[in-house]
């Protein structure tokens, strides 16, 4: 009865005070882009810690633990310094971050024109269910005891006599003399020394702007702060504001800058009621620990015992207190509550002081924790439960009823200010070290379409062209069932919707199956009619009709590119190679020679007749212009002149024909003197060799063996699907893998790596059609995916190709990504140029410590390829081992990821669910018919279902109609209800 009249006596006296935070603040101005300065002339920097970037096992905590406690017997082995580090975890804005994590990709999507709508939405509202927000940030401050005292006096009365000179001494501005110079350089020196400290341990922190650390800092004082506020700082650009009554306010302030304070903590705390205190539409509480733990247990432990939907802010603030005398009494109080025990435990802590003074600095450290509610009911509930958490965290000891509402909860704000009103304990810095939040696993990037996240819950978006990962070389090491293809669909989507696309960037895919068909086609339908020929899925088969010349010029050029020629020299080689891998010892000199002889043959002394009737666009533009024809014009005349004409695409028709085939190279090898000169004309020499190799293939091959009927030139997103061309014989599996790996690399990719260097072989006047499609190129993102690398794992030339790839594609912006079932398809080279692996599925021991051996990796590893933390797909998504490598060295995490029912369905590769998938669509549409499945099999397959029909003897028709027409009445009905 008495408390609830007291309430409601507060709750009358509560409306009528109502402070403003700036009394709690002390942040003044900036005084350059990364540091703030307060009112006293201290200087601050905040920086974001992103995490640990390890897994984190008992090696990497010591490790991580070694390199703060380091960082911080640095940072307080002189007097002058305060260090905060803030946690928060808040499933209530885990949304948002999901939604900011996207944006960028949802901006492309709109750019693109791509309806994915469904795809964005079903992406954030699967990890929405698996994630929570969290962030933590760390703010140091370094006063003017860091410095001679004797030198802050001179700089302070120098400082003055500046500010005394001026016409106008502004009371409300912020004093821009009260910053030293001296102090400083010192900061600096300690924020970098502290940063290359924390690195060492494998910790990930970014030193934010002055304009970051001021959003941070309000985004945590009001909730209800824009995302995107901006501060006004010193050194930008600002407009006078316009008074009310016409004239300045007495001292003119309003014309200058805000002080920092009043920008960030403008909004008016409110007293509701004891202990609670609101801030805009937001209800606080705020508790101190006043007694530490007794058994110190590190922070992840305190985590574990928070219910993941309350959101809660922690605050660990350390100040100097090495040296003074007066501490001395406090010191012996403080130990009395961190040891709560007999005189003698307190005796002995106070020896243990005294003997590590010099080696292990003691800090006066004091903790807060807030948690916030829009109702105050739930906030008292959340409040509770956070107390209980932290009591049973070692026995500590929370209080409330001993603090200023207001003071408390801006003691949790990163940053806000270096002074403290709340309860400290001295405590050695190797003590202190164990409470602090270190162990969260690092999120490196902001961005990304593929949304994982570490086994702590925590968003992990990752793209695979970024500035960290450069260049973006991807190795998967994934058994059947493991989820790899998903992943890799995905993270194509992700190339898609790459911030900032507003074409679609180049993409090839190498498979064997059809494994990335599904999402192909996906993009395709959901793009725009006029853009769909962007997208090309391509089944290669050796006699289709199609033909695909591999000797095919450019157009306008005589012969061929640098890159060019390397990829036919090497498919040449593999052509002439037996079953065991084997070639004429002088076979690759005369390749080479003989590439040379046929280009030349074919411009100067055979170019290929016009044909009138194959070209029909071209036989239009000859009508249409004054081109000559004569009885014995060639494509290649006509090509000239087209490319003079600025008709490139016709040009290119031309090329087809003007360009030689692999029956020209026999007949030049059959007829060429300088090759007979040079290496004879023996029946076992090399041109004989070759010669019969080419027929040998004319008949087993024609689809490399006329002019190109099938181009990708035009397309940006290719898949091409190799199943029909390989063979498991052992005799010439090696040889006609090979080639068919080679050939589709080629075709799929060539034109990736065309650069200036190819310049110096184009004529002056076609130069500027070169320049303008080189720089089209490279300005797009383009990606290499082989798949399936185990079918050609061994055979050196495939090999070489890709490692070109690996070593050179990183030069002009290729991210090029290998998959393969096992790891020993990989190679030095390959592993060495890589940057990122991804490990999924696990593996025994014996296989996991040979890996640790090929990858580098460390003991946690491998224990988590071993141990079942790494597996295929559940419910809650796959797990796998994410190795990265940045110019800082090699990282690992342990991540999560999941995918919607609807993305389980375009990537769904299974026969059956092909064919479902093909029925639905004739009924329903592309859009609505992933959704009908979606909704019909959650699960991303029909497999189950079809196996249920067939034992119960349900149906004696066609058991895929009868689904399907359960799928579509099933959707249909679900639309009227709606």
């Amino acid at each position: 009865m008495i408390d609830s009249i007291f309430d409601s006596i507060f709750d009358v006296f509560g409306k009528f005070r109502r402070e403003a935070a700036i009394d709690y603040f002390d942040l003044c101005h900036n005084c350059d882009t990364n540091t703030l300065v307060t009112d006293g002339g201290s200087l601050v920097t905040v920086m974001k810690v992103h995490g640990l970037q390890a897994i984190d096992g008992e090696n990497e905590w010591r490790e991580a633990a070694l390199a703060i406690e380091n960082a911080l017997k640095m940072l307080f082995n002189r007097e002058g310094v305060t260090f905060q580090w803030v946690f928060e975890k808040n499933d209530h804005k885990t949304l948002q971050s999901l939604i900011d994590a996207t944006a960028p990709n949802y901006k492309a999507m709109r750019d693109l024109d791509l309806d994915i709508k469904d795809i964005m939405m079903e992406n954030i509202a699967v990890n929405r269910e698996f994630v929570c927000y969290e962030s933590s940030y760390i703010a140091i401050w370094s006063d003017l005891r860091l410095i001679d005292s004797q030198l802050a006096k001179n700089r302070i009365r120098e400082n003055s006599e500046h500010a005394l000179n001026l016409d106008l001494l502004l009371k409300e501005c912020p004093n821009i003399f009260g910053v030293i110079s001296e102090l400083m350089v010192k900061h600096s020196a300690l924020v970098e020394e502290f940063l290359f400290a924390m690195r060492r341990g494998r910790l990930d922190l970014k030193e934010l702007s002055a304009h970051e650390a001021c959003n941070a800092i309000k985004l945590q004082y009001h909730e209800g702060t824009n995302r995107d506020w901006s501060p006004m700082l010193i050194g930008d650009r600002r407009h006078l504001r316009t008074i009310t009554d016409g004239e300045p306010n007495a001292d003119g302030s309003e014309l200058f800058w805000v002080p920092i304070k009043k920008q960030v903590a403008n909004k008016p705390i409110e007293y509701t009621k004891p202990g609670v205190v609101k801030i805009g539409e937001n209800y606080s509480k705020t508790g101190v620990v006043e007694v530490f733990p007794e058994t110190l247990k590190p922070f992840r432990t305190l985590i574990e015992k928070i219910d993941k939907n309350i959101p809660f802010r922690l605050s660990f603030k350390l100040r100097s207190g090495k040296g003074k005398l007066w501490a001395l009494r406090q010191t012996i109080f403080a130990f009395t509550q961190f040891a709560h025990a007999d005189n003698s435990r307190v005796v002995a802590e106070m020896q243990k002081l005294e003997a590590n003074k010099e080696s292990v600095p003691s800090i006066r450290l004091s903790m807060s924790f807030s948690t916030t509610s829009l109702q105050v009911d739930k906030l008292e509930y959340y409040y509770s439960r956070i107390e209980q958490a932290i009591q049973g965290w070692g026995s500590s000891y929370v209080t409330e009823d001993k603090i200023d509402e207001h003071a408390a909860f801006c003691s949790t704000v990163v940053g806000a200010s270096a002074n403290s009103s709340l309860p400290e304990t001295y405590a050695p810095v190797d003590d202190v070290v164990k409470l602090l939040p270190f162990d969260r696993t690092s999120s490196v990037w902001d961005h990304g379409f593929t949304l994982f996240r570490t086994l702590q819950g925590k968003m992990f978006p990752w793209a695979a062209i970024n500035t960290l990962t450069r260049p973006a070389i991807e190795l998967y090491i994934a058994r059947s069932r493991q989820g790899k293809s998903v992943l890799s669909n995905s993270i194509l989507m992700g190339l898609v919707l790459g911030g900032g696309n507003v074409e679609l960037p180049y993409s090839c895919t190498i498979d064997v199956g059809p494994s990335s068909v599904g999402v192909h086609q996906f993009i395709k339908d959901r793009l725009p009619e006029h853009n769909r020929h962007l997208v090309e899925t391509y089944v290669m088969e050796f006699d289709n009709g199609d033909y695909i010349n591999p000797c095919q010029k450019y157009p306008c050029v005589d012969s061929l590119f640098p890159f060019q020629r390397e990829f036919l020299h090497g498919f040449l080689m593999l052509l002439c190679q037996n079953s065991k891998g084997e070639s004429h010892v002088d076979m690759e000199g005369y390749l080479d020679a003989l590439i040379s002889e046929v280009y030349a043959h074919k411009a100067e002394e055979s170019p290929t007749e016009y044909v009138a009737g194959l070209e029909k666009g071209v036989d239009e533009w000859i009508k249409n212009t004054q081109f000559e024809l004569n009885p014995d014009t060639n494509w290649r005349e006509i090509e000239l002149a087209l490319g003079e004409a600025d008709e490139w695409d016709l040009a290119g028709r031309c090329a087809v024909y003007s360009s030689p085939v692999l029956s020209e190279f026999r007949d030049v090898s059959r007829q060429s003197r300088s090759l007979e000169r040079t290496y004879g004309d023996e029946m076992d020499g090399p041109g004989a060799e070759f010669r019969k190799r080419v027929e040998e293939a004319s008949k087993k091959y024609p689809v490399f063996c006329k002019h190109s009927t099938k181009s990708f030139a035009e397309s940006r997103l290719r898949t091409i699907d190799l199943q029909n061309v390989l063979t498991k014989d052992e005799n010439i599996g090696p040889r006609q893998n090979g080639l068919m790996f080679n050939f589709a690399l080629y075709v799929g990719s060539g034109d990736f790596m065309i650069s200036k260097n190819c310049l110096y072989q184009i004529e002056n006047r076609f130069k500027p059609h070169y320049e303008k499609l080189i720089a089209r190129i490279r300005a797009l993102p383009a990606r290499l995916f082989v798949d399936e690398f185990h079918n050609c794992g061994g055979l050196r030339q495939t090999v070489a190709n890709v490692e070109k790839y690996f070593r050179e594609g990183g030069k002009w912006g290729i991210n090029s990504a290998l998959s393969s079932q096992s790891f020993v398809d990989m190679t030095d080279t390959m592993i060495g140029q890589a940057t990122s692996y991804f490990f999924l599925g696990g593996v025994s021991r014996e296989v996991a410590q040979k890996m640790k051996e090929k990858f580098s990796l460390s003991e946690s590893d491998v224990k988590a390829l071993t141990d079942g933390t790494v597996h295929g797909p559940k419910r809650d998504g796959s797990c796998l081992l994410y190795v990265y490598k940045t110019q800082d060295g090699q990282f690992s995490q342990t991540l999560k990821f999941a995918a919607g029912k609807k993305l389980l369905w375009v990537n769904s590769t299974h026969p059956e669910d092909l064919t479902l998938k093909e029925i639905v669509t004739k009924e329903l549409g592309t859009n609505d018919c992933t959704t009908a499945l979606a909704e019909y099999f959650p699960s991303g397959t029909s497999v189950d279902e079809v196996e249920r029909i067939k034992a119960s003897g349900e149906s004696t028709g066609d058991i895929l109609e009868m689904i399907k027409d359960r799928v579509v009445e099933s959707f249909r009905l679900k639309n009227q209800a709606a």
